[in-house]
């Protein structure tokens, strides 16, 4: 099989060699927004849905607990 370059490009050597790069930059970005959603989470359930110290830590200490 052959393969043909964009202009200019040099072609990959390995016929998935992009497209490993690519996932691996897609589960870079989804690994650090999961990061983001989860150190957020305590915040949004304090400020926006009115829950206390008290009920965050009931929800956060047994969800810490399983990593």
């Amino acid at each position: 099989m052959r393969w043909i370059a964009a202009a200019g490009a040099a072609a990959s050597p390995h016929p998935t060699g992009d497209a490993h790069r690519h996932l691996g930059f897609v589960s870079l970005l989804m690994d650090i927004s999961s990061e983001m959603v989860h150190s957020l989470l305590p915040l949004f359930m304090v400020g926006t849905l009115g829950a206390s110290a008290l009920g965050v830590g009931l929800i956060e200490g047994p969800a810490l607990r399983r990593r």
